[in-house]
C-alpha cells in the first residue's frame, strides 16, 4: 500500500473548467472552437495576451505562497542545519503531537524509522548543491511505498541511487562503513521479515511489506496536519 502527502489541484485549474464551460456554451450556438482556442479567448477576455502570460499569473501567487511554506517548514524543522539529532527532534516536536507515540502503533519502531533516515537524507543532502533536505524528500523516505518495494527500488531516488540492493552488495562485500547507512540497515534489520540474505532482485517478504506499511499509514496524518499547520 503506498503513503504519501496529499497534493492540491493546480491553481490554473478553474480557468481551465471555465474554459471548457465557454466552448460548451459557443457550441450550443453553432460556434465550434477547440479547447486551446478557449483558453485563448478566456486569457484575453481577462486582459492579458495568451493564455501561457495568465496561467503564469495564475500560477504565481501560489508558487510564491508554496515557497513561503517550505522556507518556513525547513526552518521550524532545521531542514539545513546538517544536524541529524536536531532534526530528530524537531520532527519529534513539531510534527507529532504530544503523547502520540505513547498512543501509537509501535511507537518505538517508528522512532527508530525517523532516526534511521534522516542521517541518510542528511548524508546525500551535504552531497547536494544546497544541501537542503526539503519536505518532499522527509516524506518520500519515510512513507515509501513499501508495499512494491524490492531490492533494486532507489530509497531515495532524488538524490542519487541507493537502493536495497546496493546495500546488499556492500554488506557481502563487508565495505559497510558509514553509520548512516548502517542506521537504516540495522532499522530494516529490526522489522519482522526484512531478508537480508535473499537474492539481491527478489521483493522482499509479504510480512516485511505489510509490517512496513501497518508501521507508516498512521504516521502521514501528523505530517499532513503540519504541512496545513504552516500554510
Amino acid at each position: 500500500m503506498s503513503t504519501s502527502i496529499k497534493s492540491n489541484p493546480s491553481p490554473s485549474q478553474p480557468a481551465k473548467d471555465a474554459a471548457v464551460r465557454l466552448r460548451h456554451s459557443l457550441s450550443r450556438h453553432q460556434i465550434n472552437i477547440s479547447h486551446s482556442q478557449s483558453l485563448e479567448i478566456l486569457s484575453q477576455t481577462c486582459g492579458t495576451k495568451d493564455w501561457n502570460t495568465f496561467s503564469a499569473q495564475l500560477i504565481a501567487p501560489a508558487k510564491q505562497a508554496k515557497n513561503d511554506r517550505d522556507s518556513a517548514i525547513i526552518a521550524a524543522l532545521a531542514l539545513d542545519s546538517g544536524d541529524s539529532a536536531k532534526i530528530v527532534r524537531r520532527i519529534e516536536q513539531f510534527v507529532f503531537p504530544e503523547g502520540y507515540f505513547k498512543n501509537a502503533m509501535w511507537p518505538q519502531r517508528l522512532h527508530a524509522l525517523i532516526r534511521a533516515v534522516v542521517p541518510l537524507l542528511v548524508l546525500n543532502a551535504s552531497r547536494s548543491k544546497d544541501g537542503i533536505i526539503t519536505m518532499d524528500h522527509l516524506t518520500r523516505s519515510l512513507f515509501w511505498s513499501w508495499s512494491r518495494l524490492k531490492p533494486e527500488d532507489e530509497l531515495l531516488d532524488s538524490y542519487g541511487p541507493l537502493s536495497l540492493g546496493a546495500l546488499y552488495a556492500q554488506i557481502k562485500d563487508q565495505d559497510m562503513t558509514n553509520d548512516a547507512v548502517t542506521g537504516l540497515l540495522y532499522f530494516l534489520e529490526s522489522v519482522p521479515g526484512f531478508e537480508l540474505d535473499g537474492p539481491r532482485h527478489a521483493p522482499q517478504s509479504q510480512k516485511f511489506l505489510e509490517q512496513m506499511s501497518f508501521l507508516s499509514m498512521p504516521a502521514t496524518k501528523p505530517f499532513e496536519d503540519f504541512i496545513e499547520a504552516m500554510r
